[in-house]
């Protein structure tokens, strides 16, 4: 008992230290070491922490990180444990250890009623016991102070814990006491860089006002504006200031930024003089001039910019940079920079605000010398003008007529006098109304908007005008026409009776106060009228009314010159369209009658070749081509062949000119991206031989060595489908497709039409022979070799009945048995012979290839042809009504289905044999197949019979449909 009083009393006097350590300790780390030490001294623990807590910078969960640790000897270091230095209270199993601490509860925990995972991160520490204290900094929950026993499990008393709160709550106090001390230091500096910028922006300020008053009292600009940027430099301590003006370079038309006055500091380059910088084009700084005409103040440091206006910046110095613009009535006209030189330079917003104010000043002394130039110009014009008063209507006149003279457009020259007009009489707006006498209406023609005249479409807010206008909707026009005078109409007082209604709420709207019609008037022949608008009541004097009739009689000659003028062009392109139509028809009947040769030459000679010598020939001399070739196109193979060539008007034969020795067999087709492109889409291309190297293509070479120049490629498209093309060769380069190169197409639309009709001919031709074949091939099979058949049944069963003394009988029957079964043999071998052709050189599965290869020459249907396991041959009768099976599968997808793909497949297996062809076509229902009464798939029916074949077909409308015969060789 005694010892335990003692422990209490000595534990109260490290409470009253840490008390005086917390108001004498200068620095949070003193404050939290000392006071771990004072700790540890009196509780005899084996570690001691001061842990921080913190949220978690991306998930919302809740850290802790040691910051300081004091270990006794021998202890593992917690703070230098790879994983157990930090860690995450959701993670460890103690999210509500977190919930405790933040209610400013203590935690004391045995390591085997620690939570997992966090109780073996403690066991690789060594600990035993854990006691955690919570640290409260200004009301919220900073972090814990805890201890560890790793020797031994100790139980502490409420003494002991109190210490622990006490060290807590001194480390609280001193981390506390610390942000305020920060804080404070924090505000301190603050103030003093604000005092500091407010000193600077007085001297500014003053020196600005100085500046201004300078530059509003000095005449001399160019004296004024150098100081002013010499004393802003100086009090701004910047390296330079420069008054840079946007102007146009009249070499290149392109607007640029020109270095117009410069101050520098001592030691600094100018930019003024500077070869490549002096003057800098808009396109260069493109995005530092948005924030300039938006006025907008741009200050960047150099590193931050793009690389290309960086290096250009580099090249003079520049460290940062800034730009005030300058605007004068609103219009941009450049800006005033400040550039440091020494050092990056962030400017203060009060610096820029004074600096803003300073290039106002500068920019109002260049407005004022603006002012006072245009003031002196406009005395200078006023006393023009009066000196010319008298003269002004002649010049007026003059330039009409001048303008007439150099404008041989009509809306050009009467713009100019609706604008004459419109400026002389003071008018806000004009238009100018065409009669047609025809309809008895007026026409908008054309209109005045901000100082320009734009014809009726483009002019805006004129909808009660778009439409003609009846001449007669009030006398207006009539009492304009009759007395030949102006006609004036009050818009708001004393309205005019015979002002058009609807233009009257038009004239109010825009607040015109006046209008007036002129009449447009050739002798007595009207042509229309120019309407007015003033937005002030105005009398015209004599002289002005005068003026305008004048100048109206200008625009009504120039209107009634034009009229004659377009007459007489109408007439002219009416005969050069006549005669252009005559060329054309000539053109029409020579290609016609090139083409009639054509088919006249392929009906007398169906020859496909001799056709493609005409369409070459013939083609070669409408283009006037030194040669030309047919090449058809093989796209399995990728590759092209010559049919045809021919040079100068005769035709080479390809197998005996050595020169054509390369082209006698397949070559790749070699078809170069644009051309493939071409061949495809259809259209015919050129290219010169001079712009493409023997490495593109091998045939380059050899054209070169025939002197070609030029190739003029035509293709042969049927459908997407291309087959090959005609090329026509020329000794001299191109520039362009020839001019009748419609014609060459129609051509060669006629030879690909030859090649298809030819193929759909040849195959027919096929069919019919197979057919013709098929059906003697039944017939012998059906009449004779039955036939013969019974004649030796028959023989036999003679044979059996005759008694055996007739033996003569006997040898008789003998020898007709024997000549039956000869016929039989026979008949059997021409039904063999009449079986098709390609079973006699190939099997089955490369019959079917072949026969799919023939039926999609001139198609787009996709067939495929696939063999499954190991091939055997099957008996001549199967073979030959499988491969009629399959052709006629394939031409019913082809021909009724639809199909777009169509997939073979020769399934063989030991025991039995699979033919199935399916399609993607239109389908049809199954419940109809027994009332199918087509040849097609009768046949096929009739054919499985005949094979003894088991016959199954599966079709679903829209879908497509599978045909499968099955053969069991067990039966065969």
């Amino acid at each position: 008992m005694c010892n335990q009083q003692e422990r209490v009393a000595n534990l109260e006097e490290q409470n009253h230290l840490l008390d005086n350590h917390d108001k004498l300790c200068p620095t949070v780390g003193d404050r939290i070491l000392e006071a771990t030490a004072t700790a540890t001294n009196g509780l005899d623990c084996d570690r001691v922490a001061v842990i921080e807590n913190f949220d978690h910078s991306s998930a919302p969960l809740h850290c802790w990180k040691t910051l300081y640790e004091w270990d006794s000897p021998h202890t593992v270091s917690q703070i230098a444990h790879p994983y157990e230095a930090q860690g995450i209270y959701e993670e460890g199993g103690i999210a509500h250890w977190y919930e405790l601490i933040n209610q400013g509860k203590s935690i004391s925990y045995l390591l085997e009623d620690m939570p997992e995972p966090f109780r073996s991160g403690q066991a690789a520490l060594g600990v035993k016991v854990l006691h955690v204290v919570p640290i409260f900094v200004e009301g919220h929950c900073w972090g814990v102070f805890g201890f560890d026993d790793c020797r031994e499990v100790k139980r502490r008393g409420a003494a002991e814990l109190s210490l622990l709160k006490t060290v807590a709550a001194c480390i609280g106090s001193a981390i506390q006491r610390q942000r305020i001390q920060q804080a404070e230091q924090k505000r301190t500096a603050e103030l003093a860089k604000v005092n500091q910028e407010l000193q600077q922006r007085d001297r500014l300020l003053s020196v600005v006002a100085q500046v201004t008053k300078n530059l509003l009292e000095t005449e001399d600009i160019d004296v004024a504006i150098p100081t002013a940027l010499q004393a802003i430099g100086e009090v701004a301590n910047t390296s330079r200031v420069q008054l840079i003006l946007e102007r146009q370079n009249p070499t290149t038309e392109k607007l640029q930024h020109c270095v117009t006055y410069e101050w520098v500091a001592e030691g600094i380059s100018p930019q003024i003089d500077h070869p490549t910088m002096a003057a800098i084009d808009n396109d260069d700084v493109e995005f530092m001039l948005r924030e300039l005409y938006a006025g907008r103040s741009i200050w960047h440091i150099v590193d931050d910019l793009p690389d290309a206006i960086r290096l250009q910046f580099e090249s003079i110095g520049i460290k940062s940079s800034g730009g005030v613009p300058l605007f004068i009535e609103g219009r941009y006209i450049g800006c005033v920079a400040f550039d440091d030189c020494v050092t990056p330079r962030h400017w203060s917003q009060q610096e820029i605000d004074v600096l803003t104010t300073a290039a106002e000043g500068i920019g109002a002394a260049l407005h004022r010398k603006q002012l006072v130039d245009r003031l002196i110009a406009e005395r200078a014009r006023s006393a023009e003008e009066r000196v010319a008063e008298l003269s002004r209507a002649n010049s007026a006149l003059k330039n009409s007529l001048d303008r007439l003279a150099a404008d041989s457009e009509l809306d050009t020259f009467l713009g100019h006098v609706i604008l004459e007009i419109q400026h002389q009489l003071g008018a806000a707006r004009s238009h100018l109304f065409l009669y047609d006498p025809a309809s008895n209406t007026l026409r908008l023609h054309l209109g005045s908007e901000t100082n320009e005249v734009l014809p009726k479409n483009q002019l805006q807010n004129i909808e009660p005008f778009l439409e003609p206008i009846p001449a007669d909707i009030t006398k207006a026009w009539e009492i304009m026409i009759q007395t030949k005078q102006p006609l004036e109409f009050g818009i708001w007082d004393n309205a005019h009776p015979e002002h058009w209604p609807f233009a009257l709420e038009w004239h109010r709207q825009r607040g015109h106060q006046t209008a007036m019609c002129i009449p447009l008037m050739l002798g007595d022949i009207a042509l229309g009228f120019l309407g007015l608008a003033f937005t002030q009541k105005a009398t015209l004097n004599p002289e002005e009314f005068e003026l305008a009739q004048a100048l109206a009689h200008q625009a009504t000659l120039a209107i009634q010159l034009t009229q004659l003028a377009e007459t007489a062009k109408q007439a002219a392109i009416l005969k050069e369209q006549e005669k252009a139509a005559k060329k054309q028809i000539a053109e029409l009947v020579r290609a016609n009658e090139s083409l009639r040769g054509c088919v006249n030459r392929l009906a007398d000679e169906p020859d496909l070749e001799t056709f493609w010598e005409h369409i070459l020939l013939e083609a070669s001399a409408q283009v006037k081509s030194y040669a030309a070739a047919l090449f058809l196109y093989n796209a399995t193979s990728n590759t092209k062949l010559m049919k045809r060539y021919v040079r100068e008007g005769r035709v080479l034969p390809i197998k005996t000119s050595a020169e054509l020795e390369q082209f006698r067999v397949p070559v790749m087709g070699n078809l170069l991206s644009f051309w493939k492109e071409a061949l495809f889409k259809g259209e015919a291309i050129f290219f010169n031989l001079d712009d493409w190297d023997e490495r593109v293509d091998a045939a380059i070479a050899w054209h070169r060595s025939q002197g070609h120049r030029s190739i003029v490629r035509i293709p042969l498209i049927l459908g997407s489908r291309p087959l090959g093309f005609i090329g026509l060769c020329f000794r001299e380069p191109r520039t362009s497709l020839p001019a009748n190169i419609e014609l060459i197409m129609a051509l060669a639309q006629q030879a690909t039409l030859a090649i298809h009709l030819t193929h759909l001919a040849e195959q027919s031709r096929q069919a019919a022979i197979l057919e013709e074949r098929n059906r003697m091939a039944r017939e012998i099979h059906d009449t004779l070799a039955q036939a013969f058949t019974g004649v030796i049944v028959q023989l036999g069963a003679a044979s059996r009945i005759v008694p055996s003394e007739l033996a003569d009988v006997k040898a008789h029957i003998t020898q007709a048995r024997d000549l039956a079964r000869e016929g039989l043999a026979e008949a059997r071998h021409s039904v063999n012979a009449l079986r098709p052709q390609i079973l006699e050189t190939s099997n089955l599965c490369q019959a079917f290839n072949h026969l799919a290869a023939q039926m999609s020459v001139c198609i787009d249907t996709q067939i495929s042809c696939n063999v499954i396991g190991q091939e055997y041959p099957l008996t001549v009768d199967i073979e030959n009504n499988l491969l009629r099976i399959g052709q006629e599968a394939l031409t019913n997808a082809i021909k009724y289905a639809e199909a777009s793909k169509i997939k073979i497949e020769l399934v063989y297996e030991p025991t039995q044999f699979f033919l199935q062809v399916k399609d993607d076509g239109l389908g049809f229902e199954t419940d109809s197949l027994s009332t199918v009464q087509g040849f097609g798939l009768m046949g096929i029916k009739e054919r499985c019979d005949r094979i003894g074949a088991h016959l199954t077909i599966q079709s679903i409308p829209g879908k497509g449909t599978e045909i499968t015969v099955l053969i069991n060789r067990d039966k065969q």
